[in-house]
């Protein structure tokens, strides 16, 4: 693949635990489940790479890390988690996904992130806590289906919009959320049993 088209990944034939996609190839995005089930503990995306759809890599089996090359101006990467980013502001916005194998057991959001994606920590094994910045607004659906993580800790006086009911998605016995005490009383959080 070659010249000034753009392209799109609609499978994948595999020969290491890395996947690494090439920055000369002009590769924009990926088929929706084109990831799904492969083996692969990195994904390294290329500086071409445009889109990333919801839950682009939630199936992924063994994944760790996801890596993006330092020329891309629409994501990053950090501590493995992927993430949109501004250009023009020069700071990450969205967290779009959580390795679901990465097996650290607590995670804290950075207050440079805004929104947390529609099945950003989906499917993820041995996370159990995760903190959620000041500067969170929104938090999209079916965020934690399907997840090991049994305690939200909320940093912000302001809880942040959950984009549906199905949010939390979860049914492990003991699931906490912890929120500022000034929250209680002037936010407004759906209240899952």
């Amino acid at each position: 693949i070659s010249g000034t088209s753009n392209y799109e990944i609609i499978s994948i034939k595999l020969g290491s635990t890395s996947l690494v996609i090439p920055n000369d190839q002009n590769i924009v995005s990926s088929k929706a489940g084109v990831y799904d089930y492969l083996p692969v503990k990195s994904i390294t995306l290329p500086n071409t790479y445009e889109s990333v759809k919801e839950g682009e890599f939630s199936n992924v089996i063994g994944l760790t890390t996801i890596e993006v090359d330092a020329g891309n101006t629409n994501f990053k990467a950090s501590d493995g988690a992927l993430f949109s980013y501004s250009s023009i502001e020069g700071v990450v916005k969205e967290l779009l996904c959580y390795p679901n194998s990465k097996t650290a057991t607590s995670y804290s959001i950075s207050s440079n992130v805004v929104l947390i994606s529609n099945s950003a920590f989906k499917n993820v094994k041995y996370l159990t806590s995760v903190t959620i910045g000041t500067n969170v607004m929104a938090i999209g659906e079916n965020c934690f289906e399907n997840s090991s993580i049994s305690t939200i800790t909320f940093k912000s006086t302001t809880v942040p919009y959950l984009t549906s009911s199905n949010v939390f998605n979860t049914d492990i016995e003991g699931f906490t959320i912890y929120v500022p005490s000034a929250a209680i009383f002037t936010s407004s959080l759906i209240v899952i049993s």
